[in-house]
């Protein structure tokens, strides 16, 4: 068994934990006698964690699932809202969108080739672009957060864990859904409007052969930020999304799925940064110091503050046909293109001429990707005792990075400087290529009616390479400053997990898992040698799940051993990507879902962390630090406790339905609660500990196919930061959203 230390927990952290595990005891001391009569039964939930349908009862893994009824009884309309109510993840970090950390594992996302080490899929197509995390959720199914290394079945950089996203399907029964949303962020100085619009159907084009399913989602925010420069509204959002799939059925026995997706986001705001210190670039001008106060910024920008263009499209093709008696073989094909575009104002000078003779300093990043994937994968029916799963993947990628700092001095009248356009300035441009292969195989042997064997394992043999790095436009030239030789990586991730099924309402499960992520280049810094080396992770769980006509509930008990994790360090002058020698997690996670009665439901789901960096000397960035001034060249990180890896945090959700002669009236509030969260292994920028409270009350009359909802989000306006983006010279957090409050109608037929 894992063994567990606490090092400096707080007092209230720790008696809220203890508190919570009596009580969980206590409930679960004799779990068949839950069963109340009169309590709602709870519907079964498959997932494909084992790359086949299975019941999350069956799995041997830490798995959360966010049904569709739970995303709306949540009012969870981002992708990155789910992190309030799955135990052990967390939105945030150095990036200024936040993404995933799961159970404290992240790695920093500096520039194009970085991917998270969390691997995102939607309907089984892996998404490598961090930009995926700002995905509405507008016609999902289902949403599986799996924790812990999963990279037996689902491959490159899944060493957090996977979060795998179902979108709804074509169907041969004509339905649909119609559902608008107004809100209004109160809790700012600028109260701001959020409009959007989510439409979906699906039907047959030939009975029982051919059916198809469209969803188109349309989203349009006024900005809540304060721009002090001027006093106007900053922090827009203009995006869309539409989703096409066409099921083909020429037989009993195969399925052809085509899908087409084409997302856009015009004037996407996503920086909403203030400094957090005086010692910053912008401390060369009396009226150019970013406010300290949430929700303002200041910019001289036109079009916004940190203006933000995301393009994407993407296609995939999955064929599967079934072998009678023998099992499913299914090839699954997908390409995708992205481009993503944005301008930082580096001055944030309040003065229409930024303090001539200091120049505006504007900085315009492009980040180009495209990439091509195909899996074949078979899995078999059961053949005795034995049941198995192989495949062979294949992925390649090209990741671009344009950046242009402009002007070098103040020639545009006005103030004004646009990098995208500007002929004059420092440009620098890169492309980074990855390519992977894999082979990986999965076999479940039932020794026992009651005892289950997994044993697997997959070989990576990945390259990865950067080239292209320019000055002053001359591209197509590798820097003298920079190793352009390609990285090569090979590494086999075993998989061993036994699962004993006491009851038909009781299993526990055991499992050592190994994970690895190759090596990554950013494409930044312009530095020597500027990539880290490959991580691993060895990870024992040991788990348990209980399943009843009105509960559901899962605990399991973690140990991490983190090699080489790749990282945000400081090399004395600024940030470069590299590893971090050792880290150190244990954990604990419990979720609950119970059904007291018929009216009225209970979420509880909580995770306990502890997470310490092992023997690592790091130089200090020069100059004065954020929080925490450390005088010495070099200092030693051993001990302290990691980033984005809050020591608690849990989640409560209750929700009491009334069922009147005229219709169903359902309310609902959750909470969330998390611990302090340091954003660099240096701890000098923190985010101290926070809560989160959300409403609903729904109204859906008898006899009708709408619903209409009333809901509220961060009703106490908690003014929180989720990333921060760091400098030696200017740490810049990004702020939650205020209040917000508002109106929902869906409409089903």
């Amino acid at each position: 068994m894992p063994k567990f230390h606490v090092r400096g927990a707080k007092n209230h952290s720790t008696g809220y934990l203890v508190c919570l595990i009596s009580i969980l005891a206590g409930l679960f001391s004799g779990p068949m006698a839950w069963s109340q009569a009169g309590a709602s039964s709870i519907e079964e939930v498959l997932v494909t964690a084992q790359r086949r349908s299975e019941s999350v009862q069956d799995v041997p893994i830490a798995i959360t699932v966010q049904t569709a009824e739970d995303l709306r009884k949540n009012n969870i309309i981002d992708i990155r809202d789910i992190g309030n109510v799955v135990p052990g993840l967390l939105y945030a970090g150095q990036s200024s969108i936040g993404v995933p950390a799961i159970r404290g594992i992240q790695s920093w996302l500096g520039s194009g080739g970085t991917e998270q080490p969390t691997a995102m899929y939607v309907d089984g197509v892996y998404q490598p672009n961090m930009w995926v995390n700002l995905m509405d959720l507008a016609d999902i199914e289902q949403i599986d957060v799996l924790k812990g290394p999963q990279g037996t079945l689902f491959g490159r950089n899944s060493m957090g864990g996977a979060i795998v996203i179902t979108t709804a399907k074509p169907e041969y029964e004509t339905r649909g859904k119609v559902s608008v949303k107004y809100g209004v962020y109160t809790g700012s100085d600028q109260d701001a409007g959020d409009k959007s619009i989510a439409a979906f159907a699906t039907g047959p084009l030939i009975e029982d052969v051919l059916a198809y399913s469209l969803s188109i989602y349309t989203r349009d925010m006024d900005g809540y930020l304060t721009n002090d420069r001027d006093g106007s509204r900053s922090g827009k959002h203009e995006k869309y999304t539409a989703r096409a799939k066409l099921l083909w059925e020429p037989s009993n026995n195969t399925s052809i799925l085509l899908s087409l997706v084409k997302s856009e986001a015009d004037d996407f705001e996503t920086l909403a940064t203030q400094t957090l210190n005086d010692n910053s670039i912008n401390a060369y001008y009396d009226d150019g110091r970013w406010s300290s106060e949430p929700w303002h910024v200041s910019s001289n920008l036109t079009g916004g503050t940190n203006p933000h263009f995301h393009e994407s499209e993407s296609f995939s093709l999955k064929i599967s046909h079934y072998f009678d008696g023998f099992g499913t073989l299914t090839s699954s094909t997908s390409f995708s293109e992205y481009e993503d575009e944005f301008t930082i104002d580096l001055d944030t000078g309040t003065s229409p001429t930024c303090n001539a003779p200091f120049p505006c300093i504007d900085f315009w990043q492009g980040y180009p990707s495209e990439d091509i994937q195909q899996e074949f994968l078979f899995t078999s029916d059961q053949f005795g005792k034995v049941s198995f799963i192989a495949g062979v993947y294949y992925y390649e990628n090209d990741a671009g990075y344009i950046g242009n700092v402009a002007p070098v001095l103040n020639l545009n009248s006005g103030g004004h400087s646009d990098g995208k356009e500007s002929k004059i300035g420092f440009i620098s441009g890169s492309t980074t290529y990855i390519e992977s292969q894999a082979i990986f195989a999965s076999i479940d042997y039932q020794i026992s009616d009651q005892l289950t064997l997994s044993l697997g394992g997959r070989y990576n043999d990945e390259e990865i390479y950067a080239e292209g790095l320019a000055y002053l436009g001359l591209k197509g030239v590798c820097s003298p400053n920079i190793d352009c030789s390609p990285v090569k990586h090979t590494s086999f991730d075993p998989r061993l997990a036994l699962n004993y099924e006491y009851s038909d309402a009781l299993s526990f499960y055991i499992s050592y898992t190994e994970g690895s992520k190759g090596a990554v280049m950013s494409t930044f810094t312009l530095t020597p040698n500027d990539f880290a080396g490959p991580e691993d992770l060895s990870s024992i769980e040991v788990g348990m799940k209980a399943t009843g006509d009105n509960y559901r509930m899962s605990a399991a008990i973690f140990s991490y051993d983190y090699e080489d994790f790749q990282d945000q360090v400081w090399n004395g002058t600024y940030a470069i990507l590299s590893n971090v020698k050792e880290a150190e997690m244990q954990g604990i996670e419990l979720d609950l879902l119970y059904n007291f009665s018929e009216n009225l439901q209970i979420r509880a789901v909580a995770s306990y962390l502890d997470s310490e960096y092992g023997d690592h000397l790091t130089a200090v960035p020069n100059g004065v630090m954020s929080q925490q001034p450390m005088p010495l060249a070099v200092v030693n990180v051993k001990g302290d406790q990691m980033r984005i890896a809050p020591e608690l945090s849990y989640g409560l959700t209750l929700t009491h339905t009334s069922f009147l002669p005229t219709g169903e009236l359902e309310v609902s509030a959750s909470m969330s609660y998390s611990d302090d969260v340091w954003f660099e292994y240096l701890q000098r920028v923190k985010q101290d500990a926070w809560t989160v409270v959300n409403a609903s009350v729904s109204y859906a009359p008898s006899n009708s196919d709408i619903r209409l909802s009333l809901f509220g989000r961060n009703l106490g306006n908690k003014k929180y930061f989720t990333s921060a983006l760091l400098d030696p010279t200017n740490d810049s957090p990004v702020y939650s959203p205020p209040r917000q409050v508002g109106i929902a109608l869906d409409y089903a037929f």
